[in-house]
């Protein structure tokens, strides 16, 4: 990594060193504890971490908090005490604790103006926060759309890869994201590529617009709004499902982060990932009996490994609607986070999961996620059945009217 000139950070009773180097800034502090006034460590960096320059957590101010305060001001153009409101500060590596101290000038020297010594770089580099704690690297970067680069694009899906090893898969249908082959497909080879990747070892998955995926649009006359099946390039036919078998076929980690409404097939994409991070304003449907029909995307298997059987047949039995809290009551939902904080909380456990050794999570995931996909295809070969058989029915073309004319049904069993 290109590194531009080192510059001391004297203490009170010694030195250590802080050095630029191209999107890091970072501190070096001796083995053998910290000086009260010394700058450095992971009492600064926690400092940091709160918006405030001081000293070792053990005590003190640090002899040059002004000129720090200036410079984590200017980085972040906001208020100080308002640290998470902006678009991410500076990232600061690890918390580098040096095995000797350089010592002090033998005479006295007017420290470097910070903010004159970080402008040239700050100017130069995207805005990212990825903080030091306890010691260790622990990625929590501000997510800055701007800083990631382009991986790809898949139809409606696009794929953006940043530096850290973390994913960014979008799904552009908003404000609903109504989903059929297509779009599915999009996200397997999306997925699929991103397996490939070795600088991707986690992704997030997100969607544009009010709902994270209402599912398949239907018409009063029961049709589907996109196509649910096409050819393969060999001539078979492939199916939605086909396509929901390849999704969970993937190697590596996602989590997903989830706004409004995960609706019908919806909330099967959304059970797709490893974990799910909520918004209080989301809304979890199984809504498939309430529209005369079976559940389908492989929900038989997702849904009780996630909620219990018990749970399950509540859900898919009643249709009702599950919000943020109670997913996250349940086993639906991993995390409840505010809506404005949703991506940046799904994009922070990522880079958590980012941290850890790539080859022993994609093991440990093969050995707890590896049978998940022939469970799918079982599932949803019988899911496609009866789905098939309940499509020529009255009641299936009573419950889609009904949904679309905003009334309750009226079933006949017929």
């Amino acid at each position: 990594m290109e590194t531009s000139d080192a510059f001391g950070l004297p203490g009170e009773t010694g030195g250590t060193v802080g050095r630029v180097e191209v999107g890091v800034l970072v501190f070096e502090a001796p083995e053998e504890g910290l000086d009260p006034g010394l700058v450095g460590g992971r009492g600064w960096a926690a400092a940091v971490l709160d918006g405030r320059a001081g000293g070792h957590e053990a005590g003190g101010v640090a002899p040059f908090a002004e000129e720090l305060h200036d410079l984590v001001a200017f980085a972040s153009q906001q208020p100080m005490d308002r640290p998470s409101s902006g678009a991410g500060v500076i990232e600061l590596s690890r918390v580098n604790r040096q095995r000797q101290r350089r010592p002090r000038p033998s005479s006295p020297v007017a420290p470097p103006t910070w903010s004159t010594r970080i402008s040239t770089w700050w100017r130069s580099e995207s805005a990212t926060n990825r903080c030091a704690h306890r010691g260790q690297c622990t990625y929590a970067r501000r997510m800055n759309e701007s800083a990631l680069d382009e991986f790809g694009r898949y139809g409606d899906v696009s794929v953006k890869l940043g530096d850290d090893h973390v994913a960014v898969v979008e799904i552009h249908r908003p404000p609903h994201n109504f989903f059929d082959l297509e779009m599915i497909d999009g996200l397997v080879a999306a997925f699929g590529d991103l397996d490939e990747e070795d600088g991707c070892r986690v992704s997030v998955l997100c969607s544009e617009g009010k709902n994270f995926c209402a599912g398949a649009q239907f018409g009063n006359d029961g049709r589907r709004g996109g196509e649910i099946t096409a050819a393969n390039a060999d001539g078979s036919p492939r199916h939605l499902y086909d396509a929901a078998f390849d999704l969970f076929s993937g190697r590596k980690p996602v989590v997903g982060a989830i706004q409004g409404a995960a609706v019908g097939g919806g909330l099967g994409v959304a059970c797709f990932p490893d974990f799910r991070i909520a918004a209080p304003e989301a809304r979890f449907t199984a809504n498939f009996a309430r529209l005369g029909f079976h559940h389908g995307f492989g929900l038989t298997v997702t849904l009780p490994l996630l909620v219990g059987n018990q749970q399950a047949l509540d859900l898919l039995y009643t249709g009702r609607r599950v919000k943020g809290d109670e997913a996250v009551e349940i086993g639906l939902a991993d995390r409840l986070v505010p809506l404005d904080e949703l991506r940046q909380a799904a994009y922070d456990f990522a880079c958590e999961i980012a941290g850890s050794a790539p080859l022993a999570v994609e093991s440990i995931r093969h050995t707890m996620r590896g049978r998940l996909a022939d469970a799918i295809k079982v599932a949803t070969d019988n899911e496609k059945a009866e789905q098939d058989r309940l499509r020529t029915t009255n009641d299936w073309h009573e419950g889609v009217n009904a949904v679309n004319e905003r009334r309750a049904p009226s079933f006949t069993r017929s």
